[in-house]
């Protein structure tokens, strides 16, 4: 990047070509701790002006060490801020005491242990949220006033995890998502797609892994599947035409899979569900959010819910299936609700 910046800058290309230019990794390195620290110094000046702050933690696994992410809330002039202090290594252990050893220490090495810690919020993780001799319990023995909240996104996450589990037709719909992803995550299928979205001049799109930990992809897949249908189903028809791979019967069973109308109906069901809880997803998670902003939002989402349970809402999204159905010649086998009704 310096010797990039050197050809259009004379003034820097004069101090780099300097015999002791600072480059080195070991000067770079010690750069980029001085403005960590520079950092991590104005967020403690700004909690000790505040005179308290809540604490966010989560677990991550890099390469062989787990570590623990810690971040804080707080305001300054009646401004929300969400600030992020460090990682702390916790490959030692993760047991509930452990954790809360490990988050005191961080906490008494940035001086900030004397400060008040009025809320904590972690996931689901099961030494985190329990009552007795879990990380929220032992942390009120040295701040009372820390009030543990489930982390909401999560909670979320969870309940849409779950219908997707124990709803039989959403649990097909994403068994089938995840039978695409699979077959298309092989390069040669993969690079058909791809060579077919772009002779189209459409934009590319790829699919993504069912997580249990992150729902949106959930969202995104049914998404993708319906706007490039009709490109799965070419290239998967090429496949079994041609006939000279050895995954040629995963391609027939995906295809099938995909040319019933079971599954077409059910497809945009769930895309109309989720792109509808994705908008309380990205409110949860916005920096800038509060309790009761959230509140008004989760009962806006059950209100919308709720108003399309009738006729007039399904119909519209039945009219949108049956479109759909006709431009990739799909025979739903179902009555239309309106012919259901005269019946």
């Amino acid at each position: 990047m310096c010797k990039l910046f050197s050809n259009h800058n004379l003034e820097f290309k004069t101090l780099f070509n300097c015999s002791i230019n600072y480059t080195s990794p070991l000067i770079q390195n010690e750069l980029i701790s001085l403005c960590a620290n520079n950092v991590q110094s104005m967020i403690i000046s700004e909690v000790k002006d505040a005179g308290c702050f809540s604490i966010m933690c989560d677990e991550a696994r890099c390469h062989k060490q787990e570590q623990m992410s810690i971040c804080i809330r707080y305001t300054k002039d009646f401004e929300k801020l969400e600030r992020f202090l460090g990682f702390v290594n916790v490959s030692q252990s993760q047991s509930a005491a452990s954790l809360l050893s490990f988050i005191l220490s961080f906490l008494k090495e940035l001086n900030l242990d004397n400060i008040p810690i009025v809320a904590q919020s972690y996931d689901g993780a099961s030494v985190m949220p329990g009552c007795r001799g879990r990380l929220q319990t032992l942390l009120k023995k040295y701040h009372p006033s820390a009030v543990y909240i489930h982390c909401m996104a999560y909670r979320l996450n969870l309940v849409v995890v779950d219908m997707c589990k124990n709803v039989k037709y959403s649990k097909n719909v994403f068994n089938a998502l995840e039978a695409i992803y699979i077959h298309f995550s092989m390069p040669t299928t993969n690079k058909k797609f791809q060579d077919m979205q772009a002779k189209l001049k459409m934009d590319l799109v790829t699919l993504s892994s069912i997580s249990d930990t992150r729902w949106v992809c959930r969202h995104k897949n049914c998404k993708a599947v319906i706007e490039n249908f009709k490109l799965i189903v070419n290239v998967l028809q090429e496949e079994v035409e041609e006939n000279n791979d050895r995954d040629v019967s995963r391609a027939i069973e995906i295809l099938a899979m995909m040319l019933k109308g079971e599954f077409v109906v059910y497809l945009h069901i769930m895309n109309y569900v989720l792109s509808i809880i994705q908008i309380l997803s990205c409110k949860l998670q916005m920096k800038n959010e509060t309790l009761g902003k959230a509140a008004n939002t989760i009962i806006g989402v059950i209100k919308t819910f709720e108003d399309s349970r009738n006729t007039e809402s399904f119909s519209k999204l039945w009219e949108e299936i049956e479109n759909f159905s006709i431009e990739n010649c799909i025979d739903l086998h179902m009555i239309c609700p309106r012919e259901r009704e005269e019946r």
